[in-house]
């Protein structure tokens, strides 16, 4: 087949441009494939992190036409041309944030695509959303022809926006690049200085992932099982509440912040070194930390 694929990739960041690209990598052992990519993912004032661009010394890089400018209607009916030159047989557009709602419908429009229009969604709407995303989402969804969703929660929020849609549930797959096998457990214990039992929050952090819930669950039981809570991952909200939470249940001996980033060829060296990865989320409907850890 030839396909196309809508969203993210190299040099852009995240779970979401890996995703895209694994996909694309699968897809080119047996078929031609194109990467409509983005050449601004986000506005500025949108982007709460330091830079949107993946820095690491070992990118998952794949080749792609960058046309799309998030706030340039102008290039969504480009990319929307690009598309329909390349005549693929199946088109999958990477669902993750209504903002996109608007320029995805353009590409559909001026892709004149007879082919299936598929959404892969990574969340049918935001952890929190409002009623101006399900109008932006319903703009989006209206090119689509079917959806592949990742949990049946996220199902049942599709049905909630359209009737009767053409469905399939895969659950997100697991995501093994990360092991490069530059660590053991005792070799990413010594570069981290660690001793005794390691519990590991990874991931940017906000509201909804639930980090002050596992502060005082931590404060808890760190006296019963001596432990260090390694927090590993770039705040996308304020830092200062978490600090002060800290610094009041009296565990900051007890407690690593790593406000970064973490580059592709370090992720293994945190979940090598830990022996329990903690998810508290508030609300989640699938998780590619999780199916990190399970690579792990």
């Amino acid at each position: 087949m030839k396909v196309t694929l809508v969203g993210p990739a190299y040099p852009y960041r995240g779970g979401i441009a890996h995703f895209n690209s694994s996909l694309a990598r699968e897809f080119a052992k047996d078929h031609d494939v194109q990467i409509v990519n983005f050449t601004r993912l986000y506005p500025s004032f949108m982007f709460p992190g330091r830079t949107q661009f993946d820095q690491s010394d070992s990118p998952l890089r794949v080749d792609s036409e960058r046309l799309i400018d998030c706030i340039n209607p102008a290039t969504w009916i480009r990319a929307g041309r690009a598309v329909s030159r390349f005549t693929p047989s199946l088109v999958v557009f990477q669902w993750w944030q209504p903002f996109f709602g608007p320029a995805f419908r353009t590409v559909t429009e001026f892709s004149r695509c007879r082919k299936p229009v598929v959404f892969l969604c990574h969340n049918v709407l935001p952890h929190e959303s409002s009623v101006f995303d399900r109008v932006l989402t319903e703009i989006g969804f209206a090119g689509a022809d079917a959806f592949l969703v990742q949990s049946r929660e996220d199902g049942e929020n599709l049905r909630r926006l359209r009737k009767d849609p053409v469905m399939t549930v895969n659950p997100h797959p697991i995501y093994d690049f990360f092991d490069g096998g530059r660590f053991s457990r005792e070799s990413a214990r010594r570069d981290l200085a660690l001793e005794g039992p390691v519990v590991l929050f990874f991931g940017y952090i906000r509201p909804y992932k639930g980090l002050g819930l596992l502060l005082e669950a931590f404060a808890k039981t760190v006296e019963r099982v001596p432990a260090t809570l390694m927090i590993v991952g770039e705040f996308y909200e304020k830092r200062e509440p978490y600090d002060e939470l800290v610094s009041r249940l009296s565990i900051g001996e007890r407690v690593r912040i790593i406000d970064e980033y973490v580059a592709n060829e370090e992720v293994e060296k945190y979940f090598k070194a830990a022996d329990l990865v903690v998810l508290p989320y508030l609300s989640a409907t699938q998780s590619g930390i999780v199916q990190t850890s399970y690579s792990f």
